[in-house]
């Protein structure tokens, strides 16, 4: 990835047109306008291609420089389901008519790994249509060039990019439900009650988070291309 730099527009540059590469919310307040003009803080960085390079631009305000900007890389995608993947929050239990059997929440852990699958789920997604990108690059060359180096990279990387995606498709978290507290011995008077409940609270939020942890996990390195 190329370094991003921030800077601010000098009027001493003001001769040179410099455009935001968008999506552009400052032109919504400017009719349609993505100058970057005096005064706007922007960032820029350059990408480099097979002749030479170009320099793009964005402003500040409209956000940094996504993956898919900075990158040529098919899998520059991946980076930004990774970046983009919303992953549930872990709940709050309801103890109203809470009787002192924990498994009670069993219903709950499960519909917080469901959450985290689905969430995990996004960028497999993505990854299984990376990998049909580069399936179909290797199936366009020509005959003989696709038993060369490159076209053997991306046949390779097809591959393991969809068998990445199976692997996210049927994750499942190393434990289903949280190791629930014993509540023999907690019922006995309130303070026993309240104490309970904050056990079993304690303990479905550890196991959130370690789910959460492993879907963050298996979902974090994919396989690259090496042509």
């Amino acid at each position: 990835m190329p370094r991003v730099h921030t800077r601010t527009r000098k009027r001493a540059e003001v001769k040179r047109p410099m455009h935001c590469t968008g999506p552009c919310k400052v032109a919504q307040e400017r009719d349609g306008d993505t100058e970057i003009r005096v005064g706007d803080k922007y960032y820029t960085w350059a990408r480099k291609m097979s002749r030479g390079g170009i320099t793009y631009f964005k402003h500040v305000a409209c956000g940094r420089p996504r993956p898919t900007q900075l990158s040529s890389r098919k899998t520059a995608q991946i980076d930004e389901a990774q970046e983009d993947v919303v992953w549930p929050d872990v709940p709050s239990l309801d103890f109203e008519g809470f009787e002192g059997d924990p498994t009670q929440f069993n219903a709950d852990a499960e519909a917080f790994v469901e959450a985290c699958r689905e969430a995990a789920q996004t960028i497999g997604e993505v990854a299984r249509r990376v990998g049909e990108e580069y399936q179909e690059a290797f199936d366009n060359m020509p005959e003989g060039l696709n038993q060369g180096e490159t076209g053997q990279a991306l046949e390779s990387v097809a591959q393991e990019l969809e068998s990445w995606a199976d692997e996210i498709d049927s994750w499942e978290p190393s434990s289903t439900e949280p190791d629930w507290p014993d509540a023999e011995g907690y019922l006995d008077d309130d303070e026993g009650r309240e104490s309970l409940r904050s056990d079993v609270e304690t303990a479905f939020s550890d196991w959130a988070q370690d789910v959460l942890q492993e879907a963050e996990d298996a979902t974090s390195e994919y396989p690259e291309y090496n042509g």
